[in-house]
């Protein structure tokens, strides 16, 4: 009995551990992450914290350029809506 007790308790923590890696890994650019995730967001895609953790741990390049084209994106979209607005 306290066998499994222990057991489940070291489960618990290992589910615990692995979700604190992986909101480590998102929250080294929170901003960028932010606007990746809100692109896909919108384009019906869904990700979630596991799965755009390993996308960071095992594609690192592909994901800093995938960052940098949704910075660019935005960019772009954000002044083309302030350019509409003011004419």
């Amino acid at each position: 009995m306290q066998r499994e007790f222990f057991q489940t308790k070291s489960r618990k923590i290992k589910k615990r551990n692995k979700q604190k890696t992986y909101i480590q890994h998102l929250n080294f650019a929170n901003y960028l992450y932010y606007n990746f995730y809100i692109y896909f967001f919108k384009k019906h895609i869904l990700l979630n914290r596991k799965i755009l953790s390993n996308f960071y741990v095992k594609e690192m390049g592909s994901f800093i350029s995938l960052q940098k084209w949704v910075l660019n994106y935005y960019l772009i979209e954000w002044g083309s809506k302030k350019r509409n607005n003011n004419i």
